[in-house]
């Protein structure tokens, strides 16, 4: 396995928790380690599922042509991102009050959400060959690294327009990443 279109496609599909993490942190609430934890686990669960259907879907198709409709699944998917970017609000942080900490049912809510976001990702990274299991594992560390970053963030008051600028860096890595599937060069 080539680690550089793993991490791509790791990075590119959780880099959203980042944003959600510091949209939170604007909020003033926090991500605890278990809410985080529970959160990559979803993660982690709905990407490796999402990439065993894409290997199932190869075995009807040639490899080549699974790796072209998977590079062109992914290239489309940050294409349509770029031309038609979310409706992402950026909420200007509180300087006062108290410090909420998320609850469990609201982080598995919020992991299904993140995961079912990968579903499209993960089919077509594994239609180009990229291995499940390392790639699931590479957006289990990711999704923890960029919740819990994203969080400390918002709640450092630091960040006020970096929610919009890393949507706008994971289409451009799912672009890349497609490039180079249909090029064949990962």
């Amino acid at each position: 396995m080539n680690f550089l279109p793993a991490i791509t496609f790791a990075a590119c599909s959780t880099v959203d928790g980042f944003a959600v993490g510091l949209s939170l942190g604007l909020r003033r609430t926090r991500i605890g380690w278990a809410a985080n934890l529970m959160v990559g686990l979803i993660t982690l669960l709905g990407t490796a599922l999402s990439m065993l259907m894409g290997c199932r879907l190869t075995a009807y198709i040639s490899p080549e042509t699974a790796r072209i409709l998977g590079g062109g699944i992914i290239l489309s998917m940050g294409l349509w991102g770029l031309a038609c970017p979310g409706t992402e609000d950026t909420v200007s942080a509180k300087e006062s009050g108290p410090v909420i900490i998320i609850a469990q049912r609201s982080a598995a809510l919020l992991g299904c959400g993140l995961a079912l976001n990968n579903v499209g990702l993960g089919v077509g990274a594994s239609m180009t060959g990229l291995q499940p299991v390392p790639a699931a594992l590479l957006s289990f560390g990711c999704s923890l690294l960029f919740l819990w970053g994203g969080n400390r963030l918002g709640r450092s008051h630091f960040a006020s327009t970096a929610g919009t600028s890393t949507e706008r860096c994971a289409n451009w890595l799912m672009v890349l990443l497609g490039i180079w599937e249909l090029l064949g060069i990962c």
